[in-house]
């Protein structure tokens, strides 16, 4: 039962986002553990660590938000 639960708990932060981006295929977001990995549209394929949390929860929770203005000024900027 606990491990189940801990399955729910981990997948239910998890998720892949697709959306119609220009640059962006999709993006597959970590909240729990502040990832995410970003495929381009060109094929190039780039893991991220130590992403903000509430941006990542953001991003999920934000049909309407651009992918490629989100990878932009969360990602690529913050290097």
């Amino acid at each position: 039962m606990k491990d189940s639960f801990l399955l729910f708990f981990i997948t239910s932060f998890m998720s892949i986002i697709s959306r119609e981006s220009n640059a962006v295929d999709c993006i597959i977001t970590d909240v729990i553990g502040g990832r995410c990995a970003v495929q381009f549209k060109n094929g190039s394929y780039y893991s991220y660590h130590n992403v903000s949390r509430r941006a990542l929860l953001n991003l999920k929770l934000q049909p309407n938000m651009s992918l490629g203005s989100w990878v932009n000024h969360n990602l690529c900027l913050s290097w």
